[in-house]
């Protein structure tokens, strides 16, 4: 894992690297993995567990903060998922740091 503050163009970002060696995941599979229930395999689920949620969750967590995550992946050499937010969530445009009209509220702290 790796973190890192960095600043470009487009704002000051928190960029955060997890990498692992584990089975990786198909390009056919990394289409699916973002999605509501959504795992690489039937077999991935009755193998690991889990219910296809943790990465969804991720994903919205990450665009409500202004920002994204990403994977990339080969079978049988492990996966790297990239996650990029905003470091000043004043930055956050409107619209992002507040979703009343989908009946979702949520409250960013402001640091520093």
């Amino acid at each position: 894992m790796s973190a890192a503050r960095r600043r470009d163009a487009a704002g000051d970002w928190i960029d955060i690297q997890v990498k692992d060696n584990g089975i990786g995941i198909s390009k056919l599979d990394i289409q699916r993995l973002f999605q509501d229930y959504g795992q690489a395999t039937p077999e991935t689920a009755t193998k690991y567990g889990g219910t296809g949620l943790g990465l969804a969750i991720s994903r919205r967590y990450c665009e409500l903060m202004g920002g994204s995550i990403s994977v990339t992946s080969e079978l049988g050499r492990g996966s790297c998922f990239n996650v990029r937010i905003l470091a000043n969530c004043a930055d956050l445009p409107k619209s992002a740091a507040s979703r009343e009209d989908e009946g979702v509220s949520v409250a960013i702290p402001a640091y520093g």
